[in-house]
């Protein structure tokens, strides 16, 4: 009886560490993605153009904590 219990905790510990890693690497992943999309918009030529679409971006940290913005365009072009 004790060896069953022993075994469902240690499953229990795996399932929670296995979740604990794909939250971590989505999130590294996550950070990592937006800031290469701020970085792709302000290497723009010219640079006032790279500007005014920068300014139109969200904040960096409302981009990383809602992680279901991923289309960028949207705020680059408002209209559509």
């Amino acid at each position: 009886m004790l060896n069953i219990s022993i075994f469902c905790l240690m499953g229990i510990c795996l399932i929670g560490s296995l979740v604990g890693s794909l939250i971590f690497i989505f999130t590294f992943y996550r950070i990592n993605w937006v800031y290469d999309e701020r970085i792709k918009i302000l290497h723009i030529e010219p640079v006032k153009k790279s500007l005014e679409e920068y300014d139109k971006l969200p904040s960096y940290n409302y981009m990383i904590y809602h992680f279901w913005i991923w289309d960028i365009e949207k705020f680059k072009n408002p209209d559509k």
